[in-house]
């Protein structure tokens, strides 16, 4: 996966020199693995699924374009939920944490 990431970056940096490279500005962060997921990696190298946790306005295109485009990974498959922002007692009141979305993404193998 690492020579992808690389290969990924070589070639953001071979166009910048053409065109303008444009980054998204979009929070995605991967959530924890399952302890199946972590031993399936740690074995064959690659995970089937992953979460990502991530704004509620992002879509699946957009999702799968940032793994693909930026990252170079192979995706099969997203699946996505919103949640909204659990309510927590204050002083004051009452507040709410901000909403978010979870994407399950499904990877393809990779290639031998």
């Amino acid at each position: 996966m690492a020579s992808r990431v690389g290969e990924a970056v070589k070639m953001v940096t071979t166009r910048a020199k053409r065109l303008p490279t444009v980054f998204p500005n979009f929070d995605l962060r991967l959530l924890p693995l399952s302890k199946e997921a972590t031993e399936s990696f740690e074995k064959t190298g690659w995970v089937r699924a992953a979460a990502f946790r991530t704004k509620p306005h992002m879509t699946k295109q957009e999702i799968r374009g940032i793994l693909e485009g930026v990252y170079g990974l192979d995706v099969k498959k997203v699946n996505t939920i919103n949640y909204e922002g659990k309510k927590k007692p204050s002083r004051s009141g009452y507040f709410r944490r901000p909403d978010w979305k979870k994407a399950h993404v499904i990877f393809n193998p990779p290639s031998p």
